[in-house]
């Protein structure tokens, strides 16, 4: 027995519902709606409205006279019946909008088009209206019906839920696309323009599309790190991840089980399956810190994963294929350790496929001159301090130092002169570099590690404002530039009172 136009019409509802559901995209969203309505309302035309939560202006996305095509017009809230159902949060039929007072002819004339009767549902969830759905123009003689309306309803409350879901699918993919925009920002910009080091730049920067294995040398705390995360996030892998390991923070059979992965029960304390490195970064990139201090038996399991890309976790029977490149970093003389039988000249070779050299912080002694603004600003934005000047002469004595321990020992040194500094402007004298003994101080915040150094300076800024603002919280947080929450976290975690 054929189905009643009733049954159908639901059976059709059941069927744009699925569609809509699944539907992500904003625009392809509306397309379908919009065409879903013409469908089964029998209307000449449709609109679904949207409120734009900057300017609060309602728009209308409209398809008429059968077209594909989607127009938008953008309409005032206290504007039309829509306007109403929108602000009432109340559905509505009207079958001679011409004698309806709310009606407004504008969209029909920038639209050249003549609307006869209106169906109209509001769009809400949870109490927020994200708009309105209306069918334009039936059809049918007697125009649009009490049944009409429980249908637009219903379809209603589907289509909100769908178009919630795709404003936070485009929301969270501009955050991310922002997010990505300013880490890239932030690599491409590795701070410094001397040519030694744009040199390094340029041929990461080129590198970074290819597959190639990395090779990166040079001293301790020349940013091997920094280059490794810029190569990755240059490169088509981006949106899989990054996995760090470091080779002498583990043990060799810890390392094994953190590249590799091991089954439970492979070795005491194995209480479960684990994952590795290799595996979790499928697609991505991984980053093999102080390359040249693993052992041989995983000298041997990385050259394979190299050559064949698969391995076995540790315990493991079953060859694992993982689409994975390898950035790996040292600062020894690999060659010398070759010669010595201490890693293999195989490996050596697969990893030296595209060697970059970083240059140490003397051979770019004119980079100090962004480097020092930049670790300023960075510590005083990490302790929630106000901003601190560096003068030209602090520069210049930094520009005289050798700096044994490169860009790293110049972030500590900056770090410190900003954690003890006494005015708004840091000096020659507030920045203390090590001559081969300690330098002594005055000041016994000096002569603590730095962790303690920070919460005692900590203490004595927060106390000052105190003081200054009365015991004024909220004040006090002002004039330190922070956040009262923040202040009251920050007085429970160190042991301030007020009016200490």
């Amino acid at each position: 027995m054929p189905s009643s136009p009733s049954q159908q019409r639901l059976e059709r509802l059941i069927e744009v519902n699925r569609l809509v559901s699944g539907a992500l995209d904003s625009k392809e969203l509306l397309s379908t709606i919009l065409t879903a309505i013409c469908d089964l309302f029998d209307a000449e035309g449709c609109s679904l409205l949207t409120v734009e939560p900057r300017t609060g202006e309602l728009i209308f996305h409209t398809i008429k006279g059968g077209s594909e095509e989607l127009l938008e017009t953008k309409l005032q809230p206290d504007q039309g019946i829509v306007g109403w159902v929108v602000t009432n949060k109340e559905s509505v039929i009207v079958n001679d909008p011409a004698k309806d007072p709310r009606f407004y002819s504008g969209i029909d004339q920038k639209a050249d088009f003549q609307t006869r009767s209106i169906l109209c549902a509001p769009m809400e969830l949870q109490g927020e209206i994200l708009g309105a759905i209306e069918a334009i123009n039936s059809r049918r003689p007697e125009g649009f019906g009490a049944e009409d309306l429980r249908l637009l309803e219903a379809f209603a409350s589907q289509a909100s839920v769908a178009l919630r879901n795709a404003q936070t699918h485009a929301r969270v993919t501009m955050e991310k696309d922002a997010y990505r925009q300013e880490l890239d920002s932030q690599f491409r910009s590795i701070i410094g323009s001397s040519k030694a080091i744009r040199e390094v730049i340029d041929l990461a920067q080129r590198v970074a599309r290819t597959k190639s294995t990395v090779l990166l040398r040079g001293e301790s705390g020349t940013g091997k790190e920094v280059f490794a995360r810029a190569i990755h996030n240059w490169s088509p892998r981006s949106e899989k991840p990054m996995m760090v390991v470091n080779s002498v923070a583990l043990s060799p059979e810890l390392l094994e089980s953190e590249l590799f992965g091991h089954e439970k029960g492979s070795f005491t304390g194995a209480i479960a399956q684990k994952k590795g490195k290799f595996e979790i970064a499928d697609g991505g990139s991984v980053f093999l810190d102080e390359i040249g201090d693993i052992g041989a038996n995983i000298q041997t399991k990385l050259l394979r994963v190299l050559q064949e890309h698969e391995f076995e976790r540790v315990g493991g029977t079953t060859s694992i294929k993982s689409d994975i490149r390898v950035i790996a970093a040292t600062n020894r003389d690999l060659e010398k350790a070759v010669s010595e039988n201490k890693f293999r000249e195989d490996l050596y070779y697969r990893l030296n496929v595209v060697t970059l050299v970083l240059p140490p912080l003397r051979d770019r002694l004119e980079d100090i001159h962004e480097l020092v603004p930049f670790f300023v600003k960075k510590a005083t934005q990490d302790l929630g301090i106000p901003p601190v000047e560096v003068s030209e002469e602090a520069i210049e004595k930094l520009m005289t130092y050798h700096w044994p321990g490169n860009v790293r020992q110049l972030s500590n040194v900056v770090e410190r002169a900003v954690v003890l500094a006494q005015d708004e402007s840091l000096g020659p004298d507030d920045f203390q570099l090590e001559q081969g003994k300690p330098i002594q101080s005055e000041d016994p915040i000096e002569e603590l590690p730095l962790s303690e150094a920070v919460d005692e300076f900590k203490i004595r800024l927060v106390r000052r404002a105190l003081r200054l603002e009365r015991g004024n919280q909220t004040k006090a947080a002002k004039r330190l530039g922070i956040q009262q929450p923040n202040l009251s976290r920050m007085m429970k975690n160190l042991d301030i009172r007020v009016g200490e």
